[in-house]
């Protein structure tokens, strides 16, 4: 019989786990799956994948606000309203990103972090006049810079590895086989082809023995039927179903059609032919009543070859 395969395709930083049969288990943070399962489809975790995006889009907000506020000549106590709220945004990002972060990562992120937080109390907390609370900004802002340098190396080290190039996969789309995850290039590089078609397998695959398909080229090479939930591949990997399959009958296939050929036949060399498919292979004629011959691509008549 046969049984499906799969790899499963995701985003990381944060990565969901793949449904369907076949494929792997869950991946570090989340992104997209590609189950194998008839009833499956494409899962994207967009709620626990923003997380890296929001912290990259918060800094980019702080260090705007960084240059309005330098050029503002008398900042009163509105002007640092801004920063609160976007320093408090920011250390709910961060806490998120820290669930997810390996034990060792985690322990080197959280004391800048709170140097961070113990600096923001102490901006909010007080009474100073603006320009005195100017410095203490500045305080919190070089704290964020040092607490922010730690927490993209913790992201990395908590990233998953590429099996193949054995480097980081910090950002982007990675691909999951068998427990495994790889760049998608990589995965590409090194990926299986089709027994079949010969094209590279990606996503879903079916093995058959120790033969792996397409889902799409899983129909019997006689009668045409499939995808085939059971089926019989024999050594050239061509695909036969249950009614069709060599061990059960003998079988003559048309070298051309490569249909079942029941009835009267022409056979040339080692291959058989229905009456209709002995044709050139150029010009397309009838080469019955005909001298013709044998070509790299199939039979020529006389005027063609």
């Amino acid at each position: 019989g046969a049984s499906p395969r799969g790899a499963s395709y995701g985003a990381s930083p944060r990565g969901a786990g793949a449904r369907g049969a076949g494929a792997g288990g869950g991946g570090y943070y989340g992104g997209n799956s590609y189950g194998v399962g008839e009833d499956d489809d494409i899962e994207n975790e967009e709620d626990v994948s923003d997380a890296v995006i929001d912290l990259s889009q918060c800094i980019d907000d702080i260090t705007n606000e960084i240059k309005d506020f330098k050029n503002t000549p008398n900042p009163d106590d509105s002007s640092f309203e801004k920063f609160y709220a976007l320093f408090r945004r920011m250390i709910g990002i961060i806490k998120d990103i820290q669930k997810d972060l390996k034990p060792q990562a985690k322990q080197k992120v959280e004391p800048f972090l709170n140097t961070f937080i113990d600096s923001l109390k102490q901006l909010t907390r007080s009474q100073d006049p603006p320009h005195i609370k100017k410095g203490l900004l500045f305080n919190t802002i070089k704290a964020l810079s040092a607490l922010n340098q730690v927490l993209q190396a913790a992201i990395a080290e908590s990233a998953p590895t590429c099996e193949i190039c054995r480097q980081s996969i910090s950002s982007g789309e990675y691909v999951e086989c068998d427990g495994k995850k790889y760049h998608p290039p990589c995965f590409k590089e090194q990926s299986p082809c089709c027994d079949a078609c010969g094209q590279p397998l990606e996503g879903a695959a079916w093995s058959v023995g120790e033969k792996t398909f397409h889902e799409s080229c899983m129909n019997c090479s006689i009668c045409g039927y499939g995808p085939l939930p059971s089926c019989v591949v024999d050594d050239n990997g061509q695909i036969f179903c249950e009614d069709h399959a060599p061990a059960n009958e003998h079988v003559v296939q048309c070298a051309v059609c490569k249909k079942e050929i029941v009835g009267e036949c022409f056979m040339v060399g080692d291959n058989y032919y229905h009456e209709s498919c002995l044709n050139c292979v150029k010009c397309r004629c009838s080469l019955q009543g005909q001298d013709f011959y044998g070509g790299e691509n199939g039979l020529l008549c006389g005027r063609c070859c």
